[in-house]
């Protein structure tokens, strides 16, 4: 059975806040802002957590070797501004952008973020977070497809809409961000 993400109905004439949002109880549900909207999202699949655990032990293990900067997984807040503030599946941020770490997660845009699309989710993480990571200042983000087997690439400087590159299995994802690292895309999503 697919389950999808839902708005919470709250009576409340104003936006939630991330105020509201950091007195949200800690129930293990997973709770999003996204202007203003309160947001939560079932658990991922089995599959979608092979691909963040693929995804993130590539990344830590390059980090260890080459410590540019610093990778987290979900759940960690991302605050963007006052009402908005997201999990992605992983966030990156480069020494350089060190300030935006604070101890209740980044506050500001981090370098890079990964998600992971799943059916609950994929309209949500595809329209709407994708706009506000272009909006926001992310540097690049990638949508992972596990469907598909692919990587959407996105660079906002280039175009804030469409991707800039598709990756399928075969074909290697590379970023500036993390130059030097060179993940097959077929690794990703290995069962």
């Amino acid at each position: 059975m697919a389950t999808s993400a839902t708005s919470i109905d709250l009576p409340r004439k104003t936006p939630f806040t991330v105020r509201d949002y950091r007195q949200m109880p800690e129930d293990g549900r997973r709770y999003e802002v996204i202007d203003g909207i309160l947001l939560m999202a079932p658990a991922p699949n089995r599959y979608h957590q092979r691909i963040s655990r693929n995804l993130c032990r590539i990344v830590y293990q390059f980090l260890h070797e080459h410590p540019i900067g610093e990778a987290y997984d979900a759940p960690f807040d991302v605050y963007f501004d006052d009402l908005n503030v997201v999990q992605p599946d992983l966030v990156f941020v480069a020494n350089a952008s060190r300030e935006v770490l604070a101890p209740e997660g980044v506050v500001g845009a981090p370098d890079l973020v990964a998600e992971i699309l799943s059916p609950g989710t994929s309209k949500r993480d595809l329209r709407d977070k994708r706009d506000l990571y272009a909006k926001s200042g992310v540097k690049e983000f990638w949508m992972l497809s596990p469907e598909e087997h692919q990587v959407q690439v996105y660079l906002p400087e280039v175009d804030r809409i469409k991707p800039a590159r598709i990756l399928a299995e075969g074909e290697t994802l590379e970023t500036p961000l993390l130059a030097g690292l060179k993940i097959l895309v077929a690794e990703l999503f290995e069962q």
